[in-house]
């Protein structure tokens, strides 16, 4: 049984189970999308309207994990086989990277100047085979999730099924007269979320891809993550720009394309910096639930407070800008200032005035007051002092309090730290108060 609409990896699951119990019986069972009354036992695979009469669900189900549970007459596989959908911007072929097209595309999105972190990404998905598509041109990925994939394989080796090589003379198949339903309520959780080795679906034989997937493998992250700072440096505005990152050799650097690189000189903290940022550009440009785990398990084995600091600014910005939840955003920005005794860095700084802003927007100006409060402008100075008057005058207008705000323009426009964009907009504030 398979929904109508069922993902990607729950129609490979499908014709998996179907594929291996007629090598062991010689029955080739009927893939379905309702029950057709003639068969003693109903078959369930991924979730559908069957599974769910059952109050059978995923839930739970994260990272590849299965559940095998079946009944007086059916058995279920089930597990989360969610689609992986690119973000844009992405290369679509080797075109897009000669051209220089994702460069970019990838520049405009993210902000930065750095090199394109996914350019291959479109070597990692393939042609659905012909029997399972059901769209024109529909492709798989390496980034699907698999979970009730993973199930048909956890139960077909119960029934000793093995792979061990690509194709059928890598594989194990024992003979069966009969497969009698066993009493099954089983969840199995991996113990690593990511699983991967270098296959990309792209440039692999079928038989090599459909054995990855059988060894459960997952990366569900959509990123090219090998050779990181490599890709980030070497291209034409980093090699102009920033020579001094790469490491001296005998008093030299090599910085020419086309030719072998030296390596980063890793203790330059503005490259360090600028690290953290690109790397910052690639979370926050996915989608919002896949930058939240992201997030969260970055946050998780990180203890350094400036990177912790900077995390959870992310957390929040993705929150707010990308799953809309403002709740949820204020939660995170305020890890980094209450309860502190002073705010003193950019993350402490940006998450303080985030939630002011989130605040104002719902109407609590005493409130985002109070919250920008945390910043004390008797102890900053420069820019972050002339930005932080600037914002306490947008503040105070939208708190409807003009005199104070004009006050507060007039202290960020004495600064001459004050940037020329803000400067700008302050002026104009401030011009439309006096009227």
């Amino acid at each position: 049984m398979l929904a109508e609409d069922a993902p990607r990896s729950t129609r490979f699951a499908a014709r998996d189970l179907q594929t291996y119990i007629e090598k062991m019986t010689g029955a080739k069972l009927a893939v379905l999308s309702s029950p057709s009354g003639k068969g003693l036992v109903k078959l369930f695979v991924g979730e559908s309207e069957g599974t769910r009469s059952l109050n059978l669900s995923t839930k739970g189900l994260e990272h590849g994990a299965y559940q095998l549970v079946s009944g007086s007459d059916w058995l279920a596989f089930l597990g989360d086989d969610t689609d992986f959908v690119p973000k844009e911007p992405w290369a679509k072929n080797n075109g897009d990277r000669v051209t220089g097209k994702d460069q970019r595309e990838w520049e405009q999105a993210s902000g930065t100047s750095f090199g394109v972190p996914n350019g291959g990404m479109y070597k990692n998905r393939e042609r659905m085979p012909a029997d399972l598509s059901r769209e024109q041109d529909e492709r798989y990925w390496n980034f699907d999730e698999r979970g009730s994939f993973n199930a048909v394989c956890g139960f077909l080796k119960q029934l000793g099924v093995r792979w061990y090589l690509p194709g059928e003379l890598g594989e194990v198949v024992p003979k069966r007269d009969v497969i009698a339903l066993p009493k099954l309520d089983t969840i199995v959780k991996p113990d690593f979320p990511l699983r991967q080795f270098s296959v990309r679906f792209g440039t692999a034989s079928a038989p090599t891809t459909m054995w990855m997937m059988r060894l459960g493998t997952r990366n569900p992250y959509g990123l090219m993550i090998a050779h990181g700072m490599h890709t980030m440096t070497h291209n034409e505005h980093t090699l102009k720009n920033h020579p001094d990152w790469f490491a001296l050799y005998g008093g030299k650097r090599a910085i020419k394309r086309g030719e072998r690189l030296n390596h980063l000189c890793y203790s330059n903290p503005e490259l360090f910096k600028a690290t953290v940022q690109w790397a910052r550009a690639q979370v926050l440009n996915k989608n919002g639930p896949a930058a939240e785990a992201d997030l969260q398990t970055a946050l998780a084995v990180t203890s350094d407070k400036r990177l912790r600091s900077s995390i959870i600014a992310n957390l929040g910005h993705n929150r707010e800008t990308n799953l809309k939840d403002e709740a949820s955003a204020l939660i995170a920005y305020r890890q980094n200032f209450i309860g502190k005794e002073r705010i003193g860095g950019a993350d402490e700084f940006r998450s303080v005035q985030q939630a002011a802003r989130i605040l104002s927007r719902q109407g609590k100006h005493d409130d985002a007051l109070q919250t920008l409060a945390h910043i004390d402008l008797d102890k900053t100075n420069g820019s972050w002092l002339a930005t932080t008057l600037a914002f306490k005058g947008d503040l105070l207008v939208a708190a409807k309090r003009p005199d104070e705000a004009r006050v507060s323009y007039r202290k960020a426009l004495a600064e001459a730290s004050l940037p020329a964009s803000v400067r700008k907009v302050v002026n104009i504030s401030l011009a439309e108060l006096i009227k």
